[in-house]
């Protein structure tokens, strides 16, 4: 069965292949394919959306990404993240934050698998450049039961120019309200005061903290409206 889904991602992303125009911009994919093959002449690609359903499809994206589209100006990428190892999806988005930093405008992430925390002690080793071109962020599923949902908000600091902000927690039972005035301070701490839109969810969780979420963002328009 592996060798035959081997087969047919090669034998699809090489009919895409040769049909894609090269002027192609806009990428959506949301089927296994061999990125490898697929991205072999896309010199123009600057926005893919897709999901990454196991661990080896997201190790073909990687290796497009430091190969084929190594030079091309990626500003938005949308995943959907499955089946995936942790330490591929550190080793994906490390790549991303640190080679895609002057073109980045929009990053959305969605999890639907566990995260433990060595995926984010794997992350924070990275000497990080400010996003400065980031306007979109969008993370969905944060456990924050790990250290990763501390993570997250670390890293709005390096996104001073950002305007949209739709976070998505999985909150724990225990201690639920000492967690949620934990995520309130530090969102209160870290937002970058150019943000339009907000969205933290669960809403009726934190609606009792939004005034304090929202104490220092002057320009902010919309509020727990879904990006």
């Amino acid at each position: 069965d592996d060798y035959k889904n081997a087969v047919e991602k090669i034998s699809f992303a090489k009919t895409m292949a040769k049909y894609l125009p090269k002027s192609i911009r806009n990428l959506e994919i949301f089927v296994e394919i061999n990125w490898d093959l697929l991205t072999k002449d896309l010199p123009n690609l600057e926005n893919i959306s897709t999901v990454f359903l196991s661990s080896s499809d997201t190790l073909e994206f990687l290796k497009a990404l430091k190969n084929n589209l190594r030079n091309n100006k990626i500003r938005r990428l949308c995943t959907d993240l499955y089946n995936v190892n942790c330490d591929i999806i550190a080793d994906t988005f490390k790549f991303i934050l640190r080679n895609y930093f002057l073109t980045l405008e929009e990053l959305c992430i969605a999890f639907y698998l566990w995260i433990d925390s060595a995926f984010v002690f794997s992350l924070t080793d990275i000497d990080m450049e400010p996003l400065t071109r980031m306007k979109r962020f969008s993370f969905n599923g944060i456990v924050v039961d790990t250290t990763l949902s501390l993570y997250v908000l670390q890293v709005l600091k390096l996104m001073p120019n950002l305007e949209e902000l739709d976070l998505s927690f999985c909150l724990p039972n225990e201690d639920l309200n000492w967690t949620v005035e934990s995520i309130s301070n530090r969102l209160a701490e870290n937002l970058p005061k150019s943000i339009r839109k907000l969205a933290i969810r669960p809403n009726d969780i934190f609606e009792g903290s939004l005034e304090i979420i929202t104490a220092s963002l002057p320009n902010l328009e919309i509020l727990n409206n879904p990006i």
